[in-house]
């Protein structure tokens, strides 16, 4: 199934333990030195630094992906009255970082305290600076979740991917059929699943073709829901729908009715005019009929009219029945009529055609199965066209019925006009001045 993404999805770009360090030396009651091996750090502790603190390289990913953090903090002091007094420091920079993000802190501390003198603290060092080093090794975590969704989609045999450059362009792939669904990520898609914010995706829609749409949607929905179970144990996220074509609410018979009208049409148009144009033959009208000066293509046209007027009056009562289960065709009302009769007298005609062959009605039903029942099947009124396989799609655009159905799906659903349908249009005029040729052809032939 053809689906078009705007990946704008950014990596994200926090830091937490730089974020933490700059929280940190806003405080002038402690002068931060930074190292970058926690050997030498910790070789160092209670000589020049009172306080280690070492941030891993994991530790930005772990937060974001909702693991279990530790912050492991060394203490070597003189006096027992600085080690709360740095404990509380560490603590209260980390949350006010981890708070600013998440709403709340969910780290926890590893003290290693160690205390020189348990003597109380002579007054006048009561307000001395107290030396704390930071080993940063934090690399941070940059990922796009957008990245991953687009990778796992273009690995999936199910659905067919185009990259765009923008969320307009997504949505005017579905807009000119190109696409089933077209997604936008957002660049803080991935900044949001990672702070816990609203994230949401946007997705287009061609409602019309119900089973691919299922198909597509549902590969999209796995490719989302793998990718943040691979990334984060935080799977909370937000799809908006907008229905291009169709819409959720719809019901199914307004999606296959007005292509059944068609169909009913065709299929009582046909056998009608197949079988009593045979009678005709077998009770002597025809010969009666040319022993009079009256031409056989005027025999025909004739046949063709009284029969076009019997079909005109099914297809009325076939598309006010419609009308009671789905008001949907009310919109293109005249043109989806008009495209109905014109399926209905190609029929007649080639109905006409078919039955010059034939030496029995019973002849004349059997071509259900042969020319009938493959339409159904054949023409995207059940199945899209994108479902077939590859063998049969030729045929199935050799069959009336393909353009009948192609054109009410517009006209209901893509509110089309009359300059959207020509080709349909002409394709179904050809359909019925064809099988006029044919019949009036094959009645001269049988004449002489």
């Amino acid at each position: 199934m053809p689906i078009a993404i705007a990946n704008d999805d950014l990596e994200f770009d926090i830091v937490f333990g730089d974020e933490i360090v700059r929280e940190m030396k806003l405080n002038e009651s402690f002068t931060l030195k930074e190292a970058n091996s926690i050997t030498v750090a910790l070789d160092n502790l209670g000589v020049t630094t009172q306080a280690v603190i070492y941030f891993d390289e994991k530790f930005t990913q772990n937060i974001v992906t909702g693991k279990n953090v530790t912050l492991k903090v060394w203490i070597n002091v003189s006096y027992e009255y600085f080690s709360p007094k740095i404990s509380n420091f560490v603590s209260q920079s980390v949350s006010n970082v981890i708070e600013r993000y998440f709403g709340k802190s969910g780290i926890s501390f590893d003290f290693n305290v160690t205390i020189q003198q348990t003597t109380s603290i002579p007054p006048w060092i009561s307000e001395t600076i107290i030396n704390v080093t930071v080993v940063n090794n934090d690399k941070g975590y940059n990922i796009s979740i957008g990245d991953k969704i687009v990778d796992k989609l273009l690995h999936d045999d199910n659905v067919s991917v185009s990259l765009v450059q923008s969320r307009s362009e997504s949505r005017e792939s579905v807009e000119k059929e190109e696409s089933i669904i077209g997604i936008w990520i957002p660049h803080n898609f991935t900044k949001n699943i990672f702070l816990r914010n609203e994230s949401k995706i946007e997705v287009f829609i061609n409602g019309v073709e119900r089973d691919e749409l299922a198909v597509a949607l549902q590969a999209i929905i796995n490719a989302i829901a793998d990718s943040l179970s691979e990334i984060t144990n935080k799977t909370t996220y937000s799809m908006e729908k907008e229905y291009i074509y169709g819409s959720e609410e719809s019901a199914m018979i307004d999606f296959i009715g007005p292509s059944v009208m068609g169909f009913i049409s065709m299929f009582f148009a046909l056998i009608i005019s197949g079988i009593f144009f045979l009678r005709e033959r077998h009770f002597g009208t025809i010969e009666r009929v040319l022993s009079t000066m009256t031409r056989p293509s005027e025999i025909i046209m004739g046949y063709l009219i009284a029969f076009i007027i019997v079909a005109v009056i099914q297809s009325s009562l076939v598309v006010l029945t419609m009308l009671f289960f789905s008001t949907n065709i009310l919109k293109n009302l005249i043109l989806i009529y008009i495209m109905v009769l014109l399926l209905a007298m190609g029929s007649v005609s080639i109905g006409i055609f078919i039955s010059s062959y034939m030496r029995t009605e019973l002849q004349v039903i059997q071509m259900i199965p042969i020319y009938i029942i493959p339409q159904l099947f054949l023409s995207g009124m059940i199945f899209p066209l994108r479902l077939l396989p590859e063998i049969f799609v030729p045929i199935a655009y050799v069959l009336p019925l393909t353009y009948y159905v192609s054109a009410v799906k517009k006209l209901v659903f893509m509110s089309a006009t009359f300059l959207d349908i020509q080709l349909e249009f002409t394709i179904l005029t050809a359909y019925f001045m064809l099988g006029l040729l044919l019949s009036i052809g094959k009645f001269r032939k049988t004449v002489e």
